[in-house]
């Protein structure tokens, strides 16, 4: 596993929420740090950015694919709603271009993500 997948792994796979004891421990509620909330928004907005195909290379792409469908497979915590903002915009927008490649590669990966 390359050093990105490890980085991935580790901030959207990682204990990134602190437990919270209301009520003697009777009603547990969850509070996520707030640095680990901005590097998963921070990770997944590069990663979406990295599958511009104007912009970057196939090696790249596939990097970056593969990195995506880590997040979001790994992911312990719901996604929050600037995260949802950035699958809605750019990944999908890129997913879609990349869903008609003729480069079977990128496109079974494409394809993991989208399913």
């Amino acid at each position: 596993m390359d050093s990105l997948s490890q980085i991935v792994l580790q901030v959207f796979a990682g204990s990134g929420a602190a437990e919270q004891g209301t009520n003697g421990g009777k009603n547990r509620g969850v509070e996520r740090h707030p640095e680990v909330v901005k590097a998963r928004q921070e990770v997944l907005a590069k990663l979406a950015s990295l599958l511009d195909p104007s912009s970057h290379s196939e090696d790249v792409i596939v990097s970056s694919l593969t990195a995506v469908n880590i997040a979001l497979e790994t992911s312990r915590e719901n996604l929050t709603a600037p995260e949802i903002v950035i699958l809605q915009n750019d990944l999908c927008k890129y997913l879609l271009q990349w869903s008609t490649t003729s480069d079977l590669h990128i496109l079974a990966l494409t394809l993991r993500v989208i399913f």
